[in-house]
Order: C-alpha cells, then structure tokens, then sequence
C-alpha cells in the first residue's frame, strides 16, 4: 500500500510541503465542522519560525511529508498554568488525506512521547476540538478538561485537553 514511515524533525527545505499539508488539513477540518486553526496561523513567516526553532515533526514516505506535527516544552495559550517543563505540548497534528488510516498519526504521538520523556516531563498534553477527542484518546490520552480560550489572534474556541502521562515503567524487582 505505502512505503515504510520515518519520523524527524522539519528541515526549512520543507516549508511549502508543510504549509500546503496544513492548508490541506484545516481546509478538511473546517468542511468536516472541525475548524482547527486559521491560514493566518500556518503562513509561511510563522511556521518558518517554527521550523527553525525545531518544533515541526515530519512523518515522510518515499520522500514525501505524510504527516506533520509541533512539539514544543511550552503553551502559554493552552496550558497557562503548568510549571515550565512539566511537560510537552503537541500542536497542529495533520496527516495527509491519502495516508489517514495508514498509522502516520500513532507513529508521530509516539515520537513526540519518546522526546517529551527524555526532556523528563511527566506528561505530554494536547488541546484539539471536542470532535477530535475520541481519536486522541484511543491513541492512549486521557481527558483532563474543556475550556473556552481567548486565544493570540483574538478567537474564541472550545477546546477539550488531554494528556498522556509520562511516569517512568514500572520495574519488577521481584526475586525469582
């Protein structure tokens, strides 16, 4: 069906295929009355920014970006309140229509949780549109609450967050 899948992170070079996945992907979401966010959030400037800073994951199959996700240690948007390094925040999650099914979006939430447990968090969290909680939480999140946000371009959303916790494998230190 398709090639193998390999996560990593966003080179600049792949500015366009990002933002024309974003666009691709909000353009769905808004159709499916799933509004995530607005082409003012993925112009080039800002996910440049982004790419740069690191934050862009890319899932690539034949050299093609499948799917794409942000990973960031901060969300002074969504998460206000937490301690810096709590945990790590997942953002803009997209996968590329011909691909949805195709197991892109475990294999980024599982990159992004290998990375958040190695900068120690405890947890890594996510804000999405009430429809879309269901997907998350097969994916093994769990619902902590939903709020109204005011957010940086003057929106106002409903979004419910979730959270996978982190905790260390427990040993088992049993003498057999």
């Amino acid at each position: 069906m398709f090639g193998s899948v390999i996560v990593e992170r966003a080179e600049a070079a792949d500015l366009d295929e990002i933002g024309g996945l974003l666009a691709e992907g909000a353009a769905w979401m808004h159709a499916k009355g799933t509004p995530a966010w607005t082409y003012a959030e993925i112009a080039p400037a800002a996910l440049a920014a982004r790419i740069a800073e690191g934050a862009f994951i890319c899932a690539r199959s034949e050299g093609t970006i499948v799917g794409v996700c942000m990973l960031s240690r901060v969300d002074l948007e969504f998460w206000p309140d937490d301690p810096l390094g709590e945990a790590g925040y997942l953002h803009r999650l997209c996968v590329r229509r011909s691909f949805a099914g195709a197991r892109v979006t475990p294999l980024l939430v599982d990159w992004c949780v290998r990375a958040a447990r190695a900068w120690r968090c405890k947890a890594l969290r996510l804000d999405c549109h009430p429809n879309l909680r269901g997907l998350y939480e097969r994916l093994g999140f769990t619902y902590v609450d939903t709020r109204t946000i005011q957010t940086r371009g003057a929106r106002t959303i409903v979004v419910d967050r979730l959270q996978i916790s982190l905790r260390a494998p427990s040993l088992d230190l049993a003498l057999s």
